[in-house]
Order: C-alpha cells, then structure tokens, then sequence
C-alpha cells in the first residue's frame, strides 16, 4: 500500500474504517481555513467525509469559521489569547505538555473511529487517542519544514523548536496507521528526512467550480480593468511565497507591456513583509485581499497569466486551480511545481529577468489569441 497513490481521502478511509458508514472522525488542524494549505486541504476532507456519511468534528486552534454545515468545531485555544501573538504561537507549540486540556479532550475523543492529523504539534494527541481508544490515526504529510529565510529571534526559536521536537513528533506518528503525503516531493522528502514512507494524495480541486470559460468581467470591473494584460498571484502573503520577485519580475515586464495590472489575492501572513511589498510595489500593483471561494474562480477567469515566485511548497494547489480555468501559468522551478505544471513554464528560482521574459511572452500569445478571436467575430 505505501507504494501506491490514491485518488482521494475516501478511498483510505474505507480501507482503514471498512465499508460502514455513520462513523465519528476527527481532524486536527491547527487552523481551520479555506486560505492556508493545511487548513484547506482539512476543509476539503471534512466536505468530502461528510457528503459520504462520515460525521467530522474539526479540533483547532483558530478557525475563519463559526459552524460550517453538520461539522462541529472544537476550539483548542482558550479565546482570550490574542491569534498569531507571542502568547498564541506558544500555546500552539508547547500544546501537547498542557495537561489539563489534554486529559479533557482525550475523554472527548473516546468515541472517534478515526483522527485526521495534519501537524506534527497535534500528533501527540492523537497518539494518546490510539494508546488509550485504539483509534486509527492518519498523519497528513504537507512538507517537513519550511526552510528560514530570515533570521529574527522569533524565526531563530522556531528552527531550534523544530529541531528538537520534531524528533519526538516522528517517533510518534512512526506508530499510525498510515502517512499520506501530498506529492512525491514531500514523500521524497520525509522519507529522507525521517525514514518513514507514505502514500501520496493529491490536494484536490472542484472542477465544477474551477473550470474552462467563465467570464471574469465583473473581476475586471470591480478593479476598473479593461482590456490590460493581467497577471494573477493567489496565496498567502509571506516571504516564502517569494512574492516580492514577483513584483520586481512584474516592473521589467511592463516595460513591453506599459498598462498590465497585478492582481495579488490572498491574506497577509507577516505585516512587515506586506509593507515591504507595498514599498517596492507600484499603482499597477492591486492588493485583493483574501476574496470569497465563490468569487475566486473568476480572479482566475480575469486574468490572463497565472505566476507565483514561491521558494518553498509541499504541492501548489493554485497552480491547479489556474490551469483548471485554462490559464497558462510561470512558477519558480521547485520540485513539487514539476508535478504539477502541465501548462505553463517553469524558471530558475530566483531569475528574475527569465521570469518576467515568460511573462511577456505568455501575455503576447494571449494578445495574439484575442487579435485572432476579434477576426474570426
């Protein structure tokens, strides 16, 4: 089985739960949210397990939700603390030494057939609930570590937690069910790293949704677009997205292309680096903000090139979503992007004057397909 790639959540938990339905899963996420990956990929799984039958409860630290159809939502910080504080990041780190909460969820916990874990500070937990329930437990593999791009004491403090804590982490979730991670690259990696093999899933998209043809003017309209070349960036803002190459790669290609617009669509992770973006960042340059999932498709039908200078990624779900919506795309050359880019080009991490060269040309092929489209109309 760990040689092999699975379709979707529900195949494994089929083979793990058998055929019954009307089961109780659990999935630990530390934030529940449809505009972070981890918390993404759970609010898919939770929609997914339960169109199939399953009931879901999410157990968080921070959710962009209050109810969220028939799934319950259990907070795991106390609402007091202040969300991504000093206080809230410790909370969240040292989690699994505070006694009291953990002896009280685990009496909630008794009766899940199945936990979902998709961080390694929540494995502990659900490492107690298979010792003392016998609850199959699946670890979700995004990536092992982000790499450190900066040195700030706080940054300084994650490595060495990291370091030291991840050892235990995987020596627990050594002992679950299964590990399924979300490429080959981040199979490769955690095999590397951990000795540990898994089995891949793909981060999967709505393709009712995310499709060919829909029309993005009322996009174009709300940012007073008309017919300027766009290009789009959909993520988090943080320095690991690598969005401030993207605008300097954005700067040389309005050079050929003086009236483009870059639409930035996402939320902002670092305050100090969203500033920074807004320093280097010129009027062409439109920050979005995070956007309703209802209206994301249309972001993607508005532009004309998808790009994303990303450094670092376990997979790259809006690279999917882009080429789903048949829009070419340009991405830095890391090995989860080669999995995915099946439209598009791929450059050197950090080119800068061979990005914004794919740029132009991607714009001038669409400028070529509308000229054509206006002839044959």
């Amino acid at each position: 089985m760990n040689r092999l790639q699975r379709e979707n959540i529900i195949e494994v938990v089929s083979q793990l739960l058998g055929e019954q339905r009307r089961c109780n899963i659990a999935i630990f996420v530390s934030k529940f949210s449809k505009f972070e990956g981890a918390g993404f990929v759970a609010w898919q799984q939770a929609k997914d397990l339960l169109a199939n039958g399953y009931n879901v409860t999410i157990f968080t630290f921070e959710s962009d939700f209050d109810s969220f159809h028939d799934i319950k939502i259990v907070q795991l910080q106390p609402n007091p603390i202040k969300k991504n504080s000093i206080v809230s990041n410790f909370y969240r780190a040292f989690f699994s030494f505070n006694v009291f909460a953990i002896l009280r969820l685990i009496f909630l916990l008794r009766d899940f057939d199945l936990v979902i874990v998709h961080q390694g500070n929540l494995a502990p937990l659900a490492y107690l609930c298979k010792r003392f329930w016998k609850t199959k437990v699946i670890f979700w593999n995004h990536h092992v570590g982000e790499p450190i791009f900066r040195l700030t004491p706080l940054d300084i403090a994650r490595l060495f937690y990291t370091r030291i804590f991840s050892l235990i982490y995987w020596r627990l979730i050594k002992s679950f069910d299964l590990i399924v991670s979300v490429s080959h690259f981040s199979r490769k990696m955690l095999k590397e790293k951990t000795g540990l093999d898994s089995i891949v899933i793909y981060n999967k998209i709505n393709l009712q949704k995310f499709k060919k043809g829909l029309d993005g003017t009322i996009i174009r309209k709300k940012h007073q677009i008309e017919k300027e070349p766009v290009i789009l960036y959909v993520g988090r803002i943080a320095p690991h997205k690598g969005i401030h190459y993207l605008i300097e790669a954005f700067k040389l290609a309005k050079s050929f292309y003086p009236s483009a617009k870059l639409i930035i669509v996402g939320k902002s992770y670092h305050d100090k680096y969203f500033h920074k973006l807004k320093k280097i960042a010129n009027a062409s340059v439109i920050f979005a903000g995070a956007v309703d999932e209802k209206e994301l498709p249309l972001y993607y039908a508005a532009c004309d090139v998808y790009a994303t200078c990303s450094l670092f990624e376990g997979f790259n779900l809006t690279l999917v979503e882009a080429q789903a919506c048949g829009k070419p795309v340009v991405a830095f050359d890391i090995a989860p992007h080669r999995e995915i880019v099946k439209n598009g080009f791929l450059v050197e991490k950090g080119n800068i004057n061979e990005f914004a060269k794919m740029l132009i040309h991607l714009m001038s092929q669409q400028s070529d397909k509308e000229g054509a489209l206006r002839k044959v109309i």
